[in-house]
């Protein structure tokens, strides 16, 4: 399915971004410990400071779009209000349909008469 297939993209997106801010952390701490043992320039260490926030802006994008590949996906599960009786079927299996568009028709209820 798409969605499934999206999801583990964006899924993998968050790891590869959150890999590379572990690594923009690293080398801001070691830039930071060099400065201060004056082993290192200012701008050395603010490049990596500058690599690390940008990291952690992209760990938050790819967080976000994690979140809604889910709400999509998600999305694509019909569900009754409760247990029931399928009466109609208005739409195809793999057929996409617009958001509010009727599927199925469910006859809900606890007792059932037969005609």
């Amino acid at each position: 399915m798409a969605q499934e297939q999206i999801l583990r993209s964006k899924e993998a997106g968050l790891a590869s971004a959150t890999a590379s801010l572990a690594q923009a952390q690293n080398d801001f701490n070691r830039q930071d410990a060099l400065l201060a043992r004056g082993s290192t320039t200012r701008t050395a260490r603010d490049t990596a400071e500058n690599v690390l926030i940008s990291a952690e802006a992209t760990v938050a994008e790819a967080q976000a779009e994690l979140d809604l590949a889910r709400k999509d996906l998600d999305d694509t599960v019909l569900r009754a209000p409760a247990d029931g009786i399928i009466t109609s079927r208005d739409a195809e299996v793999g057929q996409v349909v617009a958001a509010a568009q009727g599927v199925v028709g469910v006859a809900i209820g606890g007792a059932f008469d037969a005609v």
